[in-house]
């Protein structure tokens, strides 16, 4: 993980504020809070999507100058949580058949995994992939490496998004003077924090209800199943 003189900022933007943290990470693994700034976004943020790019630059900007304030030092990168409407996950399967028994190899492993990533449309991103599992014949396996067969079929869970959101989100951090670290799924981040191993092995649902969006995340077997973000949220429910 990214640090700036062993500090970690991140920013997240949701329907109704961007909030903007900067920590610490102690060597028995907890997070000390050194920073945090938080701003209205409902006049330029719509269902957690950026819907004005020059109040959300404006924005940026001012998270940043309210953390560097506090921090006394100046921060060149952050991690940005995404998520909002239109993000949601896509099954995909790809097979690979051989002519006589083969044993499986990484290579022939990474050219499913890097066929898959070219599965979607242009205009859409792959955020992130989920390995559901790979078919060997009459096998079903996670770990197919080392394995003789004849056919090797992957499934694969992409969690995907229009590439708009993540240019936008580009587009405005630079203009703030910094780089983007990395772009973490808020509500896989909040799951992996509050669900533990044994729920997600029985199989749960994690629900993440903001002023605009409600995000849902199934897992089942400790593998993510389903994701999906529903443009209703809190605001809804008030009126």
């Amino acid at each position: 993980m990214a640090t700036e003189d062993n500090f970690i900022v991140a920013i997240e933007l949701g329907s109704s504020k961007v909030t903007g943290v900067a920590g610490r990470k102690q060597p028995d693994g907890a997070l000390q809070v050194l920073a945090f700034a938080q701003e209205p976004a409902s006049s330029f943020m719509r269902k957690g999507r950026i819907n004005n790019i020059d109040k959300m630059k404006s924005c940026i900007k001012t998270i940043k100058e309210r953390l560097e304030r506090t921090l006394k030092k100046s921060i060149s990168r952050t991690y940005i949580g995404i998520g909002g409407m239109g993000m949601h996950t896509v099954a995909n399967s790809v097979v690979r058949n051989f002519t006589e028994k083969t044993v499986i190899s990484e290579d022939i492993v990474n050219t499913i995994q890097d066929e898959n990533l070219q599965s979607q449309p242009a205009d859409r991103d792959i955020l992130d992939t989920i390995i559901q599992s790979y078919r060997l014949d009459a096998q079903t396996l996670m770990e197919p490496v080392g394995v003789p067969a004849e056919s090797i079929e992957g499934h694969f869970l992409n969690i995907i998004t229009k590439r708009e959101v993540s240019d936008h989100i580009q587009e405005c951090v630079e203009a703030a003077d910094m780089e983007v670290a990395g772009v973490p799924i808020t509500v896989l981040a909040l799951a992996n924090e509050m669900v533990n191993d044994v729920e997600k092995h029985s199989g749960c649902v994690f629900v993440d209800m903001g002023a605009e969006t409600t995000s849902v995340a199934v897992f089942k077997n400790n593998i993510l199943r389903h994701l999906a973000v529903i443009p209703l949220g809190g605001n809804n429910i008030t009126r």
